[in-house]
């Protein structure tokens, strides 16, 4: 027998393959046309052990394996990340799992900063959000009574938004 299929490169999905006689001699060597189901695989970072909701990861939660290729699979380490939800030991990751672990929670003490020339303003409030690096957040100013806006820079500090 000889197999003839789908040219490269190559989809999971069904794909329709050809099976002909190997004997020269035969006037129409096609013996049948069948779908066939085909996965690819591809590296991609799996859990090593349970993650549970909220859990930071780290270098020792992940490893990097051969799995059924997806859209969302992870091709950088997930390091600085947490679980959106419960992970399984050996699921391999999806960027839909992920998000970024806060810089700022509600509630925490933060510096905010706002530099113009030679003026530097230092207010310090509370977040009334949580934010992740670069994100803008409200921060509660108690001497103005008010919400200020401001972006996370680290933890306990931000730049005041204009």
């Amino acid at each position: 027998l000889r197999l003839r299929g789908p040219k490269a490169p190559i989809e999971s999905g069904i794909h329709m393959v050809s099976l002909f006689s190997a004997s020269p001699s035969e006037v129409d060597p096609r013996i049948a046309c069948v779908g066939v189901r085909m996965t690819t695989f591809a590296p991609t970072y799996c859990a090593i052990r349970p993650l549970r909701r909220g859990e930071s990861i780290g270098p020792n939660d992940v490893e990097k394996r051969r799995a059924p290729e997806s859209s969302q699979a992870l091709l950088d380490p997930p390091i600085g990340m947490r679980a959106r939800r419960a992970i399984s030991s050996g699921s391999p990751l999806r960027s839909t799992d992920l998000e970024p672990v806060p810089l700022i929670l509600a509630g925490d003490r933060v510096a905010a900063t706002l530099e113009r020339g030679r003026l530097r303003l230092v207010v310090s409030g509370r977040a009334l959000e949580d934010a992740v690096a670069g994100e803008s957040f409200r921060l509660h100013d108690p001497l103005m009574r008010r919400a200020l806006r401001a972006r996370a820079l680290a933890p306990g500090q931000a730049v005041l938004e204009p």
